[in-house]
């Protein structure tokens, strides 16, 4: 678990040397400028979720695609007592105490890789209720073994509630699974974002029908009761488009920012 709140900056500051544990394809590459551009972490997420060319989403404020080639990992903390996350920014990540969070775990929770820079990780823990919020930020490698999660070709291993970032405020992202016959799975999901000084709530959902065939689907919403809505990972659409896949305790999501009004997103690192 992690304990004490947290919220690390995001990747802003990428170095330029990736070793081998990244294999970023194209490394946020602007095609226009080709020099490294600031992302965040859940922006990241999206594109090597997604690995969609950068010139098809260029203009789409959840840009997917940009960092095509690189796999997020499953990864347990192996440290024998409290890990702290590491912050990002100048003269981070390193051990100097400016650059260490509040933020840590505990031996043998699991992170989400994604990203390596020399010594370091970038990882995105998400907890468990009441609020399943994310913490991001560097860990040091060192300190990390990779994990194998279950068997996400199983239909039952995505079974059950998934959650993100549910506040006080009713602000949050939830997905529903459940299976049904044929390896199919029934997805429904809900967001809410509170935008602007006011917080005015905006919203997304879906509610479609899935046929499994691996660790991850691709798929534009359709009807519940219709063919199943599973689509080309490489198509585009003016449609919402959403990416699942199973890592662990772990659902990643990542979405085409056009799955509900303007600052809805169900992109993220979801837990049960």
């Amino acid at each position: 678990m992690v304990c004490a709140p947290f919220a690390a900056r995001s990747l802003n500051d990428l170095y330029p040397t990736i070793d081998p544990l990244t294999s970023w394809g194209s490394y946020c590459m602007s095609l226009e400028t080709e020099t490294p551009r600031r992302v965040g972490l859940r922006t990241v997420l999206a594109a090597i979720l997604c690995g969609w060319v950068c010139a098809a989403h260029a203009q789409d404020p959840n840009p997917l695609g940009e960092v095509a080639g690189f796999a997020p990992r499953l990864m347990k903390v192996v440290s024998p007592s409290q890990l702290h996350f590491v912050k990002d920014g100048p003269g981070c990540p390193s051990t100097a105490p400016a650059c260490v969070a509040p933020a840590f775990l505990l031996p043998g929770d699991e992170v989400v890789a994604m990203a390596s820079s020399h010594d370091w990780v970038q990882a995105i823990f998400t907890g468990g209720p009441p609020h399943y919020l994310s913490t991001e930020g560097w860990l040091p490698r060192s300190a990390l073994a990779m994990a194998r999660g279950d068997d996400a070709s199983r239909p039952g291993a995505w079974v059950g509630s998934w959650h993100l970032n549910d506040g006080k405020d009713g602000a949050g992202q939830d997905i529903d699974i459940l299976a049904s016959a044929d390896r199919r799975l029934e997805v429904k999901g809900a967001a809410v974002a509170l935008v602007g000084t006011d917080h005015f709530p905006r919203t997304g959902d879906f509610d479609t029908t899935l046929v499994l065939s691996g660790a991850e689907v691709t798929f534009s919403p359709g009807p519940k009761d219709g063919a199943p809505a599973v689509i080309d990972p490489s198509s585009q659409s003016s449609n919402c488009v959403l990416r699942l896949r199973l890592l662990g305790p772990y659902l990643l999501v990542a979405d085409n920012a056009l799955c509900g009004g303007l600052g809805v997103t169900f992109a993220g690192v979801y837990r049960r």
